[in-house]
């Protein structure tokens, strides 16, 4: 490509780092990569603004060669406007937003002496390691940057028949260097990976789970068009009972701008939304799919969760490294807890956590290797290690430990909110553990001897406390852990780029785990202890539902491409984790079993 290479940062998906070159798409098979010629001086621009984007974000290296001058490039806070980086060495240099991580973008620098695209020798990864380029981790991570940031390559199921699914690689030949530095030449990349990962596979419509849930399932399809507006997203909501899809909401009146996730009113009946890469929250009357209000909160509001207790709402300013608190109706900001203090990096709250009580908030604070845990009674806050680019979080339903999902380096800690709680696989209690998902792994080699994740997100513990769910999102998968041990367990297969997951009420008892997908128009249901006993050996996978299509109740714009796309933030109605499931309205308690009803304490039934 001609210098300067450039790329502006988007709101669209999978174009979040767009090089412009649509002429180029079929031959890379992504707009996201740009390639220069080792040697020759040249400069990367970045540009970050509207028309593109709504909101500030940063550039910032993940990858690079190691050795390589002016790395890593890293920006301390996100921003509009234009920035510019030097390559130097020849080899693979990415580049991620740290408040919206998924957004991509990478460059190849070509050393011309040699044959094939060289990602170099070894590279400086994401996991804060060097490894040899032709490691299994790597090419497994770089095919998966192809399906990440080209819509062609998504999966689309068919509610009636099987559909192939061939994902496109560049063909063209890659150079990579082996453990002991000597070259390995891929001669084709595409029909490398072709060959590796069995592709083109076969996609049969889903099952529908065979179980029932009660109330509904709700994803954010955030990758979804629609003709009414110019912005992606849409909220899509599923019956329990029947698993049939009963909305679907746009909502064209606002252009919802990327929905991620969600919480609820204590009644059940009003929705409160984040648009990510927007400023806003907003609310919506469920019954109806229509806006009731939206409120400027602060930069890339990410989650939101109902304070039990109060009813006020907690939204971290994901960009704006704050969390804040709004009323009830969520009409208004009412404090503001900073996730830093004066002096310190920003921090960049994603995925927070509320405890039962309404007492502590945990924050995972992706451009910083700690999290936040804010006493909100006092208030203050303590900052704990965590772990490499933490993204998400958890807290068990007693409140006594924490759990932080770290991205990058592919594990979680667990974290002792007051006097140590925190188990591990040997019997003994220390105030936190790690807990390693490449523990039966080989990152060089690729060999594994039990389940494994890569770069975990969502991380919801069941409302007994019996278990967690974590996503691995490069794997596709989702493990299970046991919190008697902190112990994976299970895993269970959902797809490219799975994203999101909690809890739901099985009907006539138990929890059923919902897990959405980005990259396929699909969301699976998993019942992690069908027996409720705390045997986790007969946990299964029920069934999936179809995420595109029309609702029995609510379409309020019509589709217009990656329908069903972009699964992010799930959540259930009705609320079932201890300390919200007891402020239900009847009509909702009267649908749970006593134990839904009282989580933990099982001897009052």
């Amino acid at each position: 490509m001609e210098a300067p290479l450039s790329f502006h940062l988007s709101d669209q998906p999978a174009y979040w780092y767009d090089n412009g070159r649509a002429d180029l798409e079929g031959i890379l098979h992504t707009r996201s990569l740009s390639a220069a010629v080792a040697g020759v001086p040249t400069k990367v621009k970045f540009e970050i603004g509207e028309p593109y984007t709504s909101q500030t974000h940063t550039v910032s290296s993940i990858v690079w060669p190691v050795g390589a001058k002016g790395v890593p490039f890293i920006q301390q806070g996100s921003f509009a406007g234009e920035t510019e980086f030097e390559l130097s060495s020849p080899g693979l240099y990415v580049f991620q937003c740290r408040v919206h991580p998924y957004m991509l973008g990478a460059v190849v620098n070509d050393d011309p002496t040699t044959p094939g695209a060289d990602l170099g020798k070894s590279v400086h990864w994401i996991d804060g390691t060097d490894m040899p380029t032709a490691s299994d981790e790597i090419l497994f991570i770089v095919s998966k940057f192809f399906i990440v940031t080209e819509p062609a390559n998504w999966q689309y199921y068919s509610p009636d028949h099987p559909v192939v699914w061939d994902p496109q690689f560049p063909s063209a030949p890659v150079m990579t260097g082996n453990a002991d530095g000597s070259p390995n030449l891929i001669p084709n990349l595409n029909d490398y990976f072709h060959a590796k990962y069995h592709l083109p596979q076969t996609l049969n419509p889903p099952t529908k789970p065979d179980v029932q849930a009660v109330g509904d399932m709700m994803v954010d399809t955030q990758f979804e068009k629609s003709a009414g507006k110019d912005k992606p997203g849409s909220i899509t909501t599923f019956d329990g009972s029947t698993w049939e899809m009963d909305r679907k909401m746009f909502l064209p009146s606002i252009n919802m701008n990327n929905p991620h996730n969600m919480g609820l009113s204590r009644d059940q009946k009003t929705l409160f939304q984040s648009q990510w890469f927007s400023n806003k929250v907003t609310a919506i009357d469920l019954a109806t799919g229509k806006e009731l209000h939206t409120t400027e909160v602060g930069p890339s509001p990410s989650h939101v969760m109902r304070r039990p207790g109060t009813d006020t709402l907690i939204v971290p300013n994901n960009g704006g490294n704050r969390i804040v608190e709004l009323d009830p109706a969520g009409s208004k900001v009412i404090k503001s807890y900073f996730t830093q203090a004066p002096g310190q990096d920003p921090a960049f709250p994603h995925a927070h956590w509320v405890s039962f009580d309404g007492k502590h908030v945990v924050t995972p604070n992706s451009n910083e290797s700690n999290a936040s845990l804010f006493d909100l009674s006092v208030p203050n806050m303590v900052k704990p290690f965590s772990g490499g680019f933490p993204v998400a979080t958890s807290m068990t339903n007693d409140g006594k430990r924490a759990y932080v999902a770290n991205l990058l380096d592919h594990t979680i800690r667990c974290l002792s909110v007051d006097a140590p709680a925190c188990p591990t696989p040997d019997g003994s209690i220390k105030d936190t553990y790690s807990i390693d998902l490449r523990e039966h792994y080989n990152k060089i080699s690729g060999e594994s001897n039990g389940p494994y994740g890569l770069s975990p997100i969502q991380l919801p513990v069941s409302p007994d406390d019996h278990y967690m769910l974590v996503v691995g999102t490069f794997t596709g998968n989702v493990l299970e852990i046991d919190m008697k041990t902190n112990k994976i367990v299970k895993s269970f297969p959902c797809g490219p780029g799975c994203h999101g997951i909690n809890f739901g009420a099985k009907k006539g008892g138990g929890y059923l785990g919902y897990v959405s997908v980005k990259f396929a128009n699909v969301a699976w249901v998993i019942d992690g202890d069908p027996n409720s006993d705390g045997d986790l050996s007969d946990a299964r996978l029920t069934g999936g539902v179809i995420t595109s299509g029309a609702a029995t109740k609510i379409n309020d714009d019509t589709p217009s491409s990656q329908f069903g796309q972009g699964g992010q933030g799930v959540w259930a109605y009705p609320e079932v984790y201890n300390g919200w499931v007891q402020e239900l309205p009847d009509e909702w308690k009267s649908q749970l079993t006593c134990q839904q009803q009282n989580p933990l304490l099982k001897a009052v039934c």
